[in-house]
């Protein structure tokens, strides 16, 4: 059984997508800020989870390794017994930030 299914996902913005009818995938969308790294890569934040923080060498690595870190800071809460909070709808493209929305996907039976 999959953690966050099953502990409640509150206010937060949540999906479920039947597949063949056996499996749900369901999907949290959080915003995050990727930061230009003065020594080359990209460094991310996360505007609803200030305890996040990763990096990457590439504006993709970084991407996949912000997928990572939020999926973990949802289950860190959620194992606390904390609400996960409402996503942040930011929108930024400046020459050194831009915002991008990730994804985290699991499958539940």
């Amino acid at each position: 059984r999959d953690r966050l299914r099953s502990r409640g996902l509150g206010d937060v913005y949540k999906r479920q997508i039947f597949i063949q009818g056996a499996f749900i995938m369901n999907k949290l969308m959080y915003s995050a800020l990727f930061h230009k790294a003065d020594e080359g890569g990209f460094w991310v934040s996360f505007p609803d989870f200030p305890e996040c923080l990763t990096q990457g060498t590439s504006l993709w690595n970084a991407y996949e390794m912000a997928r990572d870190a939020v999926k973990l800071a949802i289950i860190s809460r959620l194992e606390n017994g904390e609400p996960l909070p409402a996503s942040t709808d930011i929108h930024i493209f400046t020459s050194d930030t831009i915002s991008l929305y990730v994804d985290i996907t699991w499958e539940s039976t």
